[in-house]
């Protein structure tokens, strides 16, 4: 009786984690390597940067969320694809905190969202269910980033075992 109770418990939760809250775009998180590096070259070109542990993808801009980010960094453990950073540069950082806001409003229709605060009293934001059931899928924030003021989208990092 117990376990009819735990499966239904378990289906349940399930069912309430839409499709994409697995997935940035098309991607799966925990896909092995060689099959994230195709899919990873179908969405966003030629990566500038690669190697076992990390991709970059720096030569175009990539819509996301009805965003435009001018970088898209991919980081892997163990050969497999645990986290995706999208990145959108400002000239300023009250432009990269308008930016993310607008990134906000987009996620807020989808996602319940919970605020936190920096140091400095700039928000962040963070998000859904990460694909392993345990921690968050996203963060929202400002960063400077390669001398710039940047808006970050951070999917991950989520933690897989071997």
């Amino acid at each position: 009786m117990m376990r009819t109770y735990f499966i239904l418990f378990t289906f349940f939760l399930f069912s309430l984690c839409p499709a994409h809250c697995q997935e940035s775009d098309s991607l799966r998180f925990g896909t092995p390597y060689e099959d994230a590096i195709r899919q990873l070259t179908t969405l966003y070109g030629v990566p500038s940067v690669m190697d076992e542990n990390h991709c970059v993808f720096k030569n175009s801009l990539f819509e996301h969320g009805g965003i435009t980010f001018n970088e898209v960094k991919c980081n892997f453990k163990n050969r497999r694809l645990v986290e995706e950073r999208f990145y959108k540069t400002a000239p300023t950082k009250r432009i990269a905190v308008r930016d993310m806001m607008q990134m906000k409003q987009a996620l807020e229709s989808q996602y319940s969202l919970s605020e936190d605060y920096e140091d400095d009293g700039t928000a962040f934001f963070c998000g859904g269910l990460a694909p392993t059931g345990i921690g968050r899928l996203f963060t929202l924030s400002v960063l400077p980033h390669r001398g710039r003021w940047a808006m970050l989208l951070q999917y991950g990092p989520f933690h897989y075992k071997d």
